[in-house]
């Protein structure tokens, strides 16, 4: 929402700023204090799980896939899934994998009665070229495979799918470096003010579940490239290592527009928050996590099977015991020696800060109603059943740390795990196991206190006409000449040159493409003017 935009932001700059941050969670009103500590001093306190070779902790092979839980949540909100596996249908066990790896979500859509449905990020890049009514877009329009079909009409902005430990400027990167074949330092993206827009299409490989297609729009553009004007408006086709030809190009901005091209709209058209659907309605998302299905008086009876304390049973610990399973923040299951076993999942972050070393401390604890307890531990937050450890990650960062998810670089390969009993004042007489992954990042604050290492106004106020300020081809009018149209150049001046972006490596080899990826181009200088220039050969 754009709250939690807000908040981030604020955040982030206090992060960035002071050593000392208090926090206050929308939801439950929780206040929180986190401080960055020195390496030795989180040692000396005992701060837990501060190395990777910690006591207990083990790599964590992946989380168990609870097909019975999904099928369980699938039944419930009205979904059959008698047809699955037949045809091009997928199966329950590939279903429930894709959800527990992260490559999708269950959600609820609230605007509609008990609707499921399953959620999967995008990342697009809206790269304009030229400002005003001369602005162009960049657009891929059309494939030829090596046997010879083709699709047509593509008519679609650079995008890829967003990997569970990724935040959008990696995915932003990668969409770059993979499928463009280009420096990103080589263009100019706002990520402090991205747009989310929803498309929703019916699932072939899932019959009777809507996936939501959750696009974060990434507005940006070239920072010194040098295009000659005539091949502006020219189609350019390439070729990838698979034999796949792809044809981009640069497409007039109110062209897209009319074509109803996702994303087709000035940077800055949506309200801060707001969500746009591709039938042009534009509010605020709908999505929710989605309770898990339970029936109150099937848990009464197991709990007095297993024997459990009547307080539990009879008191005000069933109807709390009962909303923590429905939030999916705990579930039950049988252990070997203990009995029925309430066993809560845990993600902890262990923070480092870029440069400095420093360990990002949760100091004080108070909820919204008691004191303040000293607590000097690692951030950390609960962790639904349904979700995969990264997607709650991001959560932490955002809703608790109140961070810009751009500062903060998750290590994908280190992730361990820690399980230890613990007493529950709250269920007396029952068995309690509290199951940690621990996943480790860097935070990297830029001046501003977020992920954006420079400052977009500056940049914003260049945009139009900055191709012609680079060349020197502006009209009288400010606009972009026509092919074969000539223009005064004794006006050029050029630019100073601006701060590359410090991007984080990517690594490109863990990624799935949104449909197929825009095609690799070269850039290259021209031999006959020494221009840079876009090259349909990559070894130009």
């Amino acid at each position: 929402s754009g709250c939690e935009r807000r908040r981030s932001a604020r955040g982030s700059k206090s992060l960035c700023r002071r050593q000392t941050v208090e926090t206050i969670q929308h939801t439950s009103h929780r206040k929180s204090t986190f401080e960055w500590w020195e390496r030795d001093r989180a040692l000396r306190s005992e701060v837990s799980h501060m190395d990777r070779s910690s006591a207990n902790c083990a790599a964590d092979e992946g989380s168990v896939v609870e097909v019975d839980l999904i099928s369980q949540m699938l039944h419930h909100y009205g979904i059959c899934t008698e047809s699955w596996g037949t045809g091009e249908a997928g199966t329950l066990t590939s279903f429930a994998q894709e959800v527990q790896r992260g490559a999708s979500q269950l959600m609820l859509d609230a605007t509609e009665h008990r609707k499921l449905v399953r959620v999967v990020d995008v990342v697009l890049l809206r790269v304009t070229l030229g400002g005003g009514s001369s602005t162009r877009l960049l657009l891929e329009h059309r494939q030829v495979f090596r046997d010879g079909r083709s699709v047509e009409g593509l008519d679609r902005l650079p995008g890829a799918k967003r990997e569970c430990h990724e935040n959008p400027r990696q995915v932003t990167d990668r969409i770059l470096e993979k499928y463009l074949n280009c420096d990103p330092s080589m263009f100019y993206f706002d990520y402090a003010n991205t747009e989310v827009l929803e498309e929703q299409q019916e699932s072939r490989s899932y019959p009777g579940v809507a996936t939501v297609y959750r696009c974060e729009v990434v507005s940006g553009f070239l920072l010194d490239m040098d295009i000659p004007p005539h091949e502006i408006g020219a189609n350019i086709q390439f070729q990838d290592a698979s034999g796949v030809t792809r044809e981009f190009s640069w497409r007039p901005l109110e062209e897209c527009r009319n074509a109803g091209v996702l994303g087709a709209v000035e940077p800055g058209a949506l309200a801060k928050g707001a969500v746009a659907t591709t039938s042009g309605k534009v509010g605020y998302s709908g999505l929710v996590p989605a309770p898990v299905a339970l029936d109150e008086e099937k848990l009464r009876a197991r709990l007095q099977d297993a024997g459990l304390d009547e307080c539990l049973v009879d008191g005000r610990g069933i109807h709390k015991l009962t909303g923590e399973l429905i939030k999916g923040e705990s579930c039950l299951m049988k252990h070997a020696t203990n009995g029925l076993t309430r066993v809560v999942e845990m993600v902890v972050l262990r923070l480092v800060k870029a440069g400095s070393g420093e360990i990002l401390v949760e100091t004080l604890r108070q909820p919204s109603e008691g004191l303040a307890e000293v607590v000097n531990r690692l951030p950390s937050g609960k962790r639904r059943r349904d979700e995969n450890p990264f997607w709650c990650a991001h959560r932490i960062i955002t809703e608790i740390l109140q961070l810009d998810e751009n500062c903060v670089q998750l290590d994908k390969d280190c992730v361990e795990i820690v399980e230890e009993s613990f007493e529950s004042k709250k269920f007396p007489g029952l068995s309690n196991v509290r199951r940690k992954r621990i996943i480790s990042g860097v935070i990297s604050l830029g001046q501003d206190g977020s992920g954006q290492s420079q400052d977009f106004s500056a940049y914003s106020a260049m945009r139009p006409g900055m191709l012609s300020a680079w060349r020197g081809d502006s009209l009288s009018d400010g606009s972009l000449p026509a092919a074969g149209q000539q223009s005064n150049r004794s006006n050029f001046q050029p630019l100073p040159t601006l701060p590359q972006s410090s991007s984080p490596s990517v690594n490109p080899q863990n990624s799935s493409d949104f449909g197929s990826p825009m095609p690799n181009f070269g850039i290259g200088l021209d031999a006959e003017t020494g221009e840079l220039m876009l090259s349909p050969n990559p070894s130009n």
